[in-house]
């Protein structure tokens, strides 16, 4: 990796020289779709479109956005503000919101500046929201000259599955003044927790002025932004174990906080360069505590990223610390690494940034308060090219303590590792090994001999090339059963239409063969008088074709299936025999 030092001395354009363009669309694959989430407010954060924010307040509001009046440690009183919302050229609102600006010490601009923006949309109209979206944060960007620092280190957070916002960018004016290209990030509240299962009990934030750590009697340090702002009866505690170290500090840190996922927050932090978040700055994060006092960190403030990495064991934070205290989690934090420099290959940062950079290409040059397309475009490149030597980097050092797990061999058949092996019926022993992702590392092949019907476990060894790590790698074995049950569907008297008890019950049978394997049924109806053998035949074959056709839709597979008419019963009841292992 280039020093920072060099790379100011001999300028970004000459690496770009060295190196080659980054961003040139030519090598770069199919443009992927960056959206995630199925939820309502997912389309609106899809990075590679720019969407419109259109405001207009008070003259008397306005003036009230500059720095006479409020500044980055006092954002001021929601001021009311009409807001239309344009996205792929649909016109949403207009809405009565509430507006004030945001921003910290290096990135708060008044409004004569490139001011940044939160909109709340229950400010003054209860309840109202915006793609169920209550809270919009739009970031102003002026410390990221590449515009997409955030976007590329947010993305990674959350494929290390590390709660972390998604972002989106829009154009913002208010009062008819342009103040360009913004990036709307998605806020940090219980809405944005939830998505992530968290249940938040309590929200707090971490940074500027305090920069506070985790020492007893720090919680004033700390600012909650949801829950009760007397009671931080969960903040104590954890402050409280956080005292402790080694082996007591580890058996009680982990009934109380996601500690692997807090490491891999610092690892995550550590490889993108993000300098002022907790890790290396105390600066720039949350912790959300819910009902149990169950602890979660979420990064936040990642637009000065991707300068170069920083030393992945150099936080001197008293969590960090901590967890060199104790063994257990040194070794969890180091396989955290070893996954990162997989994740973060895996992701095709490079290519993202190239993406990024040309969807918002035209946006960065009609920004008046930008540093130029010339400047954005060295940055972006830059970016790009530190991306890719983070990931060389950082797998040349973690490949020998790698004890990570690509699929698992059972009996000779490989399988992905997180899925459940499937065995047929009876099965009693199984070999099952591991299979590492470095080549190097080894598994030995185990004999699991007890097995039962139903859901097994098998514990297999893993050991690093290195031979000093070794792991655990857990195998879900399920050993189906035969089966074999019988249900009568109501129909209507003559017809293939089921009746509505009859409708009840084929619910109740998808309910109960769902995942079954080698599925055979054999449906059979009786004849009614008035009607002829073929004609009582081809109504049988209607409904059974039916019932098939609603078990296949719902993901059920269908083996086989027979229909046999016979002579004597209720000619408006089918009985359904069935045969299926699970």
């Amino acid at each position: 990796m280039l020093p920072k030092q060099l790379l100011t001395k001999i300028g970004i354009s000459s690496i770009l020289l060295l190196t080659g363009s980054l961003l040139n669309p030519a090598i770069a694959s199919e443009t992927p779709n960056y959206v995630e989430g199925t939820d309502k407010a997912a389309v609106v954060f899809n990075p590679l479109q720019v969407n419109n924010f259109s405001m207009r307040m008070s003259d008397h509001d306005f003036s009230m956005l500059t720095s006479d009046h409020v500044n980055w440690s006092y954002e001021g009183p929601w001021l009311r503000t009409v807001m239309s919302f344009t996205m792929a050229g649909k016109v949403y609102g207009p809405y009565t919101v509430g507006v004030h600006l945001k921003g910290a010490w290096g990135s708060w601009r008044d409004i004569n500046g490139k001011a940044a923006f939160k909109i709340k949309m229950d400010a003054f109209v209860r309840n109202q929201t915006l793609f169920g979206i209550t809270k919009f944060t739009l970031n102003n960007m002026v410390q990221d000259p590449s515009y997409i620092h955030e976007a590329v280190t947010y993305r990674l957070f959350r494929a290390m599955d590390v709660p972390a916002p998604r972002v989106g960018y829009a154009n913002v004016t208010l009062n008819g003044r342009n103040y360009g290209l913004h990036l709307n990030v998605e806020t940090i509240d219980t809405t944005m927790l939830a998505r992530w299962g968290l249940d938040n009990e309590h929200l707090y934030k971490g940074g500027v002025p305090n920069f506070p750590d985790f020492y007893s009697g720090s919680e004033s340090y700390f600012q909650v932004e949801d829950g009760s702002e007397t009671s931080t009866s969960d903040l104590t505690n954890f402050m409280r174990i956080n005292q402790k170290t080694g082996d007591d500090w580890w058996a009680e840190i982990t009934q109380y906080a996601d500690i692997e996922e807090i490491m891999t927050d610092f690892a995550v932090e550590a490889h993108t360069g993000h300098w002022d978040g907790y890790p290396f700055n105390h600066n720039n994060f949350f912790i959300t505590f819910d009902g149990a006092g169950y602890a979660h960190m979420i990064p936040w403030g990642t637009d000065q990223t991707w300068g170069g990495g920083i030393d992945y064991f150099g936080s001197g934070t008293l969590l960090y610390q901590r967890c060199q205290s104790s063994n257990d989690c040194r070794e969890m934090y180091l396989q955290v690494l070893a996954k990162l420099a997989r994740t973060a290959s895996s992701l095709e940062l490079d290519e993202m940034v190239g993406h990024l950079s040309s969807a918002i290409r035209s946006e960065i040059i009609a920004d008046p308060w930008g540093p130029g397309i010339q400047t954005a475009s060295d940055y972006q490149s830059w970016t790009a090219w530190n991306t890719s030597n983070q990931e060389v980097a950082l797998a040349n050092m973690a490949a020998a303590w790698d004890t990570g797990v690509s699929d698992i061999s059972v009996s000779g058949e490989t399988y992905p590792v997180d899925q459940t092996i499937i065995l047929k019926p009876g099965s009693k022993q199984a070999e099952v090994q591991a299979i590492p992702f470095q080549p190097a590392a080894t598994s030995e092949s185990v004999t699991v001999s007890y097995l039962s019907a139903g859901l097994n476990f098998a514990e297999v060894p893993v050991t690093s090339a290195d031979g000093q790590h070794t792991n655990s790698q857990t195998v879900s074995i399920y050993v189906l059963t035969n089966r074999s049950s019988s249900a009568a569907l109501a129909y209507v008297p003559n017809r293939s239409a089921i009746a509505k008890v009859g409708a009840s019950k084929l619910s109740q049978l998808k309910t109960k063969l769902k995942g079954s394997t080698e599925l055979t049924l054999k449906f059979s109806m009786p004849k009614s008088k008035n009607l002829s053998l073929a004609a009582a035949q081809s109504l049988l074959d209607k409904r059974a074709s039916l019932v098939v056709n609603n078990l296949r839709t719902n993901g059920i597979k269908v083996k086989k299936f027979t229909k046999v008419v016979t002579a004597s019963g209720n000619p408006s009841t089918v009985t359904v025999s069935m045969k299926y292992q699970n």
